[in-house]
């Protein structure tokens, strides 16, 4: 047992319940009603108007209109004003009422419904805006209602209950069907053709409340009377015998006077009584509520749910009271009196510690947010207001009229905070979300967003718990629940079903309500621009976070938004971004990945105010490996013109996963889920560091494993990137070049490497420079090792060697502090000398074979002797002029690796020792069969060839592209161009020398 407890208890049953008067702002009015017979209230549409009813015969239709205070005004408490506009008088006496757009609808004690058209730009005229047009009778005309016997109740043809059906939230038409009760008849109706559609008899006496459902379009309906029982029905059934699929029989002790469906979570209904208690149902269970008020000491004639929070709810008493409550998760309650059961007195001793035995019958609690018992007689109606959140209006019987508006720090005590308060922004954030104080709250949401992106930070701190904050939730799926045949007693309510409740009501308490959007669109809460700026960032950080969880898919389907997102705020996308973005993409669809990158650059082009240096670390991963990256990203010198297109694919697949790692670990309190789908949870306001479940992937190319450690980038990298991307004259023609050649790597025909030099060379438009003529220079076409290599296997393919030798040298001259220039002179020594020895071979065994058929002078096939001879020496000399050409280019390697550019310096020596032998051996022939002066002109015409190609070369070398070398250099052509001038000299003196003597 219990201790007894002292009697600090008493006061906490009413006392410290009393509401703050600054918490809770009211004004009044009353009607110039002379029956003092108030009997309904009803909000129009988004505006501040509000109609009130009366049972009088005359002068019993009011129109009031809600007036923000006057900034002169001296009564500093009231921030708005009930002021009565007109009355007028309605055809009969007036029970119950409804609006929708520009109808209203009124109800009398014979049966009969009187339609009012409304024009609201007129209401607020004295006598205005509110048109008498029809009435039609729901009753046949013949029925008339039934005189009392003495000591004898009868029914009556009062229609009790009135309501439009919900209309969509961008439609500003009335609804075209509404529902009556008269009796215990639930009658639904077709407004435009004035007639009864269907009806039902529900429960077993008169009907004193029905209402909709927002939800389940429109297809709900909740009744309740004199017979205690609250049920549920399906409007498209009314008519069968199963219409009413869901009741709890004997709902409260006394008449059920009034039954709301919670307007953002379908599944929960709320119930008042003349039994004083408010009971929280939840449709996916039966028989027992899961919630329970006793709210008052007198009948609850009315409820109305709160149009900004899911678990708020106010009240409207006989007691003259009207209060505001909120369902609280912690608090505890029996959901039935019971002489043998008991929850403790919060604030006392006894706590909230119930007997162990009544446990089972725990239902949620609530906690009163605000009170007025100003009032002078029973408060019969409540609405909530639909342009102000949080805003109640309430009649009394005799035509007392209130405007309470809960504000917004009434809520602070009872919402959970999840942020600490050293996170000053997001705790603020979290405050004004709570208050539903929306403009403030997203604007400085969109400010911690932008200036992140400034910053350079891929998310910013806490940005997807934030967001979650601010973004309304989807209303709630109707496939996600459903009603439970009235035989399933396993779906009875128990503690399981108030405690899964428990766990919903803190998401839908800390976040904003589930379909709360619709409520921001009609009440207008956000203006365009700041929703459409919060839209924005909201969808940045789930596609964000939708590729750290390898959705890469989400960047292609909302590559518009993304697009827009850029052209209308330079900041939506800062430059980490779209490396971030883009990269996701080119890991799965390289080609793909390119356009995309190449759309948001040109996007940036477009965009004056925005520097084009943010695209550095995108064109750093787009043309990656650059020439300015690691040599263990380039392609190896024996790759085919297939594998090489695999294996660029492989290494950019692998770059991106590790870069990705790099991302997942710069992102601070990140949670591994959308802002859609995040978790509530008390740590959301610490700093987490989120990591991949495992390491970077390794990417397997068709040719081999790839695994390269990622290092960053070099300062001599970051300098030449930053300086390519000063402007986009130079840097975007390269990635337009990067996709041309990577769509004719996709295709891989038989013509690869003839459509890859046609692309190279259409980049050669002649430029004015120093008043001549000339072509682009190569380091200005592009800047990709790949593309490069592919190049130059390109030209040795199709024998271009002058080409290849002249370019890959000055590309080795300008990045010979880079690692790429070892790679090219490995290119040329692993794949250049290979092709080039072919060709020299080619044409020395030509001169050879015409040597060896001259010597043959048995062959009678042959062709004069002296055309033989001169054919061989023109190859040999034709061999000799490219290998002195190609190797003249030698010189531009001062600064090279000296070991790499002396092999290949000894492999041009050998060829042209290799000719020159072979050469003065064919004119020590010519000699022989022509004399001195066949001879001498022959040796002129190869003196002259060799002359002439020694002195291009020379001049052709001595100029480079780029940035000067700095540092002493060295001729590495020297000892070669010596060997050259040996054999011009040599030919100076064939025919007045011996030929044989020269040639040994």
């Amino acid at each position: 047992m219990n201790a007894k407890p002292s009697d600090s208890w008493r006061t906490t049953l009413t006392g410290t319940r009393k509401s703050d008067s600054r918490f809770l702002e009211t004004s009044s009015t009353a009607i110039t009603d002379s029956a003092k017979w108030a009997t309904s209230i009803a909000t129009i549409d988004a505006t501040p108007f509000i109609v009130v009813g009366s049972a009088a015969r005359f002068n019993n239709l009011f129109v009031a209109e809600t007036v923000p205070r006057d900034e002169s005004d001296e009564d500093r408490d009231v921030t708005n004003n009930l002021v009565v506009r007109s009355a007028f008088s309605a055809p009969s006496p007036i029970h119950s009422m409804s609006a929708s757009g520009s109808r209203l609808l009124t109800g009398d004690n014979t049966g009969c419904v009187q339609i009012f058209e409304l024009d609201h730009a007129e209401l607020g005229g004295k006598g205005k805006g509110l048109a008498h047009i029809a009435e039609f009778s729901m009753i046949p005309s013949k029925t008339r209602a039934p005189i009392s016997p003495p000591q004898k109740m009868v029914g009556s043809l009062r229609i009790q209950a009135m309501e439009f059906a919900p209309r969509a939230v961008e439609s500003e038409d009335a609804s075209d069907r509404f529902l009556a009760t008269v009796g215990k008849t639930l009658y639904v109706c077709n407004l435009e053709e004035q007639k009864v559609v269907t009806s039902e008899n529900i429960g077993a006496d008169t009907l004193l409340t029905a209402s909709w459902s927002p939800h389940m379009d429109s297809q709900l309906i909740c009744a309740g009377g004199v017979d205690r029982s609250v049920n549920v029905v399906d409007a498209r059934l009314l008519g069968s015998p199963t219409a009413v699929i869901w009741t709890a029989a004997d709902a409260h002790q006394l008449s059920v006077t009034d039954i709301q469906f919670n307007p953002f979570v379908p599944y929960l209904m709320a119930s008042v009584g003349e039994d004083a208690v408010v009971k929280l149902w939840d449709l996916r269970y039966l028989r027992h509520p899961v919630g329970r008020i006793d709210a008052h000491y007198h009948t609850i004639n009315s409820i109305a749910w709160s149009n900004s929070h899911a678990e708020t709810l106010a009240t409207a008493s006989s007691d003259r009271s009207w209060r505001a409550w909120a369902f609280m998760s912690g608090a505890e309650t029996l959901r039935d009196t019971s002489p043998e059961a008991f929850v403790g007195c919060p604030g006392s001793e006894w706590g909230r510690a119930p007997y162990a035995e009544s446990k089972s019958k725990i239902a949620i609690g609530a906690q009163m947010i605000g009170e007025s018992t100003d009032y002078s007689s029973p408060v019969i109606r409540v609405v909530s207001s639909r342009r102000y959140l949080d805003t109640y209006y309430t009649v009394s019987a005799v035509g007392q009229v209130c405007c309470h508006t809960l504000a917004g720090d009434v809520f602070e005590p009872i919402v959970p905070h999840y942020f600490d308060a050293e996170s000053t922004a997001e705790r603020t954030v979290e405050e004004l979300i709570h208050t539903r104080d929306l403009t403030p709250a997203y604007s400085d949401v969109v400010n911690i967003c932008r200036t992140a992106r400034q910053d350079g930070q891929l998310l910013a701190l806490n940005e997807v718990a934030i967001l979650k904050l601010c973004t309304p939730p989807p209303p709630v799926d109707p496939t996600s629940w459903n009603f439970p045949a009235r035989d399933m007693t396993e779906r009875t309510v128990g503690s399981e079903a108030v405690t899964k409740l428990r766990a919903e009501m803190d998401e839908f308490t800390y976040l904003l309500p589930p379909g709360f959007g619709d409520v921001m669109t009609s009440m207008k809460l956000i203006k365009p621009r700041l929703r459409s700026e919060l839209g924005m960032a909201i969808s940045r950080c789930e596609i964000v976070t939708d590729v750290l969880d390898g959705k890469w898919e989400t960047v292609t389907k909302e590559e518009k938004l993304i697009c827009k997102g850029m052209e209308l705020d330079q900041h939506f996308i800062n430059g980490s971004s779209l490396r971030f973005l883009v990269q996701a993409v080119l890991q799965h669809e390289y080609i793909k990945g390119l356009s995309f990158g190449l759309k948001l650059i040109q996007i940036i082009e477009d965009t004056p105010q925005r520097p084009f240096s943010d695209t550095t670390d995108l064109f750093s991963l787009l043309l990656f490996p650059t020439v300015f990256d690691d040599s263990a990203h380039f392609p190896p010198a024996d790759l085919g013109e297939t594998t090489l297109y695999n294996r660029r694919k492989g290494v950019v697949a692998e770059y991106v996963n590790q870069l990705l790692e790099i991302d997942r670990e710069n992102v601070n309190n990140l949670p591994r889920k959308s802002s859609k789908q995040q978790e509530v949870t008390p740590q959301a306001g610490k700093t987490r560091h989120v990591r991949s479940a495992s390491t970077a992937t390794t990417v397997t190319a068709s040719e081999g494993r790839v695994s390269t450690a990622l290092r960053p980038p070099t300062e001599p990298k970051s300098q030449a990137m930053r300086r390519l991307t000063e402007t986009s004259d130079t840097i975007t023609p390269m990635l337009r070049l990067e996709i041309r050649l990577a769509k004719a790597q996709q295709n891989n025909g038989d013509n690869l490497y003839a459509e890859v030099i046609k692309i190279f060379d259409s980049l050669d438009e002649p430029t004015e420079e120093g008043g001549m003529k000339q072509k682009r220079p190569f380091a200005e076409k592009t800047i990709s090792a790949y593309a490069i290599s592919l190049y130059f296997d390109a030209l040795l393919h199709h024998c271009r060697f002058l080409d290849y030798y002249s370019t890959l040298f000055d590309l080795v001259a300008l990045y010979v502090n880079h690692d790429i220039a070892n790679t090219l002179l490995d290119h040329a020594l692993d794949c250049g000398s290979l092709g080039f020895d072919a060709q020299i071979n080619e044409l020395y065994l030509i001169a050879t074979s015409k040597l060896a058929e001259a010597l043959d002078r048995n062959n009678p096939t042959r062709e004069p002797l002296e055309e033989v001879l001169f054919l061989a020496i023109d190859k040999l000399k034709e061999a000799l002029v490219l290998v002195v050409q190609c190797g003249g280019y030698l010189s531009k390697l001062g600064q090279a690796d000296k070991d790499r550019v002396e092999k290949i310096r000894a492999g041009f020596l050998t060829l042209f020792s290799t000719l020159r032998t072979s050469l003065l051996r064919a004119l020590d022939l010519i000699d022989t069969v022509m004399g001195a002066g066949g001879v001498r002109g022959a040796a002129q015409s190869a003196q002259s060839a060799v002359r002439d190609t020694v002195i291009t070369s020379t001049t052709v070398s001595s100029r480079r592209f780029g940035q000067p070398v700095v540092g002493p250099t060295h001729n590495p052509a020297t000892e070669f161009l010596m060997e050259v001038n040996g054999l011009v000299d040599t030919l100076g003196k064939v025919g007045r020398t011996d030929v044989t003597a020269l040639v040994n």
